[in-house]
């Protein structure tokens, strides 16, 4: 047990150290591919508050981007959401 706990000491350290290193964003080009259309243009039979992620009113002519999780969302909004997490809201 003194063994495991004196490991798991030395990863916090060097996790401290380094940081979080994992790639924090998607790449561009597969933010790139994903479907962009206008909020009236929806390719849902619905387009309830189910499907989206609402911050604020989107507007029949708004560029909407569908994520692979099928929630819509403001393409600019979730491009620079994706660049930064990688994944849904």
């Amino acid at each position: 047990d003194d063994e495991f706990d004196s490991s798991y000491d030395a990863l916090l350290r060097l996790s401290e150290r380094l940081g979080d290193v994992k790639p924090k964003g998607v790449p561009a080009d597969k933010v790139s591919s994903l479907a962009v259309f206008k909020y009236a243009e929806w390719p849902m039979p619905t387009r309830s508050a189910n499907h989206f992620l609402i911050l604020q009113d989107y507007e029949d002519d708004e560029d909407v981007m569908l994520g692979r999780c099928n929630h819509g969302f403001h393409r600019d909004c979730f491009a620079a959401w994706l660049k930064e997490h990688g994944t849904c809201p």
